[in-house]
């Protein structure tokens, strides 16, 4: 499923929602009783109120958090606007989000940040324009994710930074594969992204879920697309 691409069109809620996410995300970490009030956090009686499933999306844990997940969300924000434009982008980005919120009432109550709604977009771009430079840097985001994870999570930090270099190191030879044969490569990227998937749902991790929904939300898109195009 390829969508047609407009490399200037500018991605104007890519912008708007990263400048927006900053702001608030640095105001929470230098007062942590905004950043308290906006994450997620359950109450005394263990609900959570429902606007946090989209205030928890804006702010962030920490510094370094905050400039790891902004990256990845410019890098796959801007592809994804260019590919459906802002409107499309919204929907996608909004429900992404609130999907891996609301796994995160389950598998990780207390948290923060946008990575989440990230991840639908990497779905939907994995999907939607498979031999495009932009899903290469998308997908290759979120491998990079998962064995980052998985390091930290085994507590081998060093060995989480060395995957994450080995990860940068592939792009070159993913752009040389995606000129040589991108119909492969294209096949290729769709299964690691499922793959990636599968392993963060296994890991209980919140990103799974809204990387699964960004894609089935993107074949409807593309389906639409299709019978409006026959019609």
């Amino acid at each position: 499923m390829t969508a047609s691409s407009n490399t200037n069109r500018v991605p104007v809620a890519t912008i708007a929602v990263g400048l927006v996410t900053a702001a608030v995300s640095m105001v929470g970490l230098t007062h942590p009783d905004v950043l308290q009030s906006l994450r997620r956090h359950p109450t005394p009686g263990a609900h959570w109120p429902s606007w946090r499933l989209v205030t928890s999306l804006l702010v962030h844990d920490g510094w370094l958090q905050l400039a790891f997940n902004l990256l990845g969300f410019a890098i796959v924000g801007a592809s994804v606007e260019r590919l459906l434009g802002s409107t499309r982008w919204i929907v996608l980005y909004l429900i992404g989000g609130i999907v891996g919120e609301l796994a995160g009432m389950w598998w990780q109550p207390v948290g923060a940040g946008n990575s989440v709604a990230t991840f639908g977009l990497v779905g939907a771009i994995t999907l939607l324009d498979r031999d495009s430079a932009g899903v290469t840097l998308a997908v290759l985001y979120a491998v990079e994710w998962v064995l980052v994870y998985a390091g930290l999570e085994l507590g081998a930090i060093r060995g989480a930074v060395i995957v994450g270099v080995l990860c940068a190191l592939l792009g070159p030879l993913v752009s040389r594969a995606r000129k040589s044969a991108p119909r492969a490569l294209g096949v290729t990227l769709v299964a690691a992204t499922i793959g990636v998937a599968l392993v963060l749902c296994a890991m209980r991790d919140i990103h799974g879920p809204p990387l699964v929904t960004g894609a089935i939300i993107a074949s409807l898109f593309s389906f639409r697309a299709s019978a409006a195009a026959r019609d």
